[in-house]
């Protein structure tokens, strides 16, 4: 088994695409024997990663995306605390950018709205004011709401991006989702992750992109499924190989 494999890594990689382990509680939190034990359950029932045609290796158990959720998978709200942790959030994604950008713009009609009545007391109206020149902005005026909201707004916002996970995905902003959102993607990620010498020893070949402007990025497999396997076997890993399913 080559020493510079993460075994708790890779097990925790392989569960992220959907392999089954018997095992109560995280694998981060697993003790090394319990890792072992994992370990040694997969390599007799491994995973398998799907090749097609033309030698590209895919992740075998990735269905297409639904809703935004199943693309943005890293934004979790429950770390969102403060204003500045919701912004630095958001502006990790273009998209989810975007929407509060949308999200700004609903909001200054509101205000504006909101003005119109003559009854609001002095205090209100300043805090209406102050935010609708803020909202002005179209591009960082989301930023500064977000900032006068204050921690009491954070709710708020992290409802927003929850509902936004949940909505249908757009399949026109493929270009702005994270690279590894499809099953080529998934297994690019996993492979590009492993120790050069068991990528070599298994035939996997890492292309990003077949030549200046390509936006071809993918794992291949040059050495073959039977090939391939059997090197797999050899080193002890706990996934195989297969054609792709048609």
């Amino acid at each position: 088994m080559n020493s510079n494999l993460n075994r708790r890594e890779l097990l925790i990689a392989l569960v992220g695409m959907g392999a089954t382990i018997a095992l109560s509680s995280p694998l981060s939190q697993a003790t090394h024997l319990q890792i072992d034990g994992v370990w040694s359950a997969l390599t007799k029932d491994p995973w398998y990663f799907e090749v097609n045609g033309q030698g590209t290796i895919l992740e075998s158990s990735n269905d297409e995306p639904t809703i935004n959720s199943d693309v943005y998978q890293s934004i979790s709200v429950a770390y969102l605390k403060t204003p500045q942790d919701v912004i630095d959030e958001v502006n990790i994604y273009e998209e989810l950018r975007s929407h509060f950008m949308h999200l700004a713009s609903n909001e200054l009609e509101q205000v504006e709205s909101d003005l119109d009545d003559e009854d609001i007391g002095k205090v209100a109206r300043q805090a209406l004011l102050k935010l609708r020149d803020a909202l002005q902005d179209e591009d960082e005026g989301w930023c500064d709401w977000v900032l006068l909201a204050g921690k009491k707004g954070v709710p708020r916002f992290r409802d927003a991006i929850e509902a936004w996970l949940g909505e249908p995905v757009n399949w026109m902003a493929t270009d702005f989702w994270p690279k590894g959102w499809s099953s080529q993607g998934q297994a690019l990620s996993f492979f590009s992750d492993l120790d050069f010498h068991i990528t070599e020893a298994l035939g996997v070949k890492i292309i990003e992109g077949e030549h200046p402007g390509s936006s071809y990025y993918a794992a291949e497999l040059r050495s073959g499924i039977t090939a391939a396997n059997a090197a797999a076997g050899e080193l002890g890993l706990p996934f195989r190989f297969r054609e792709e399913a048609v």
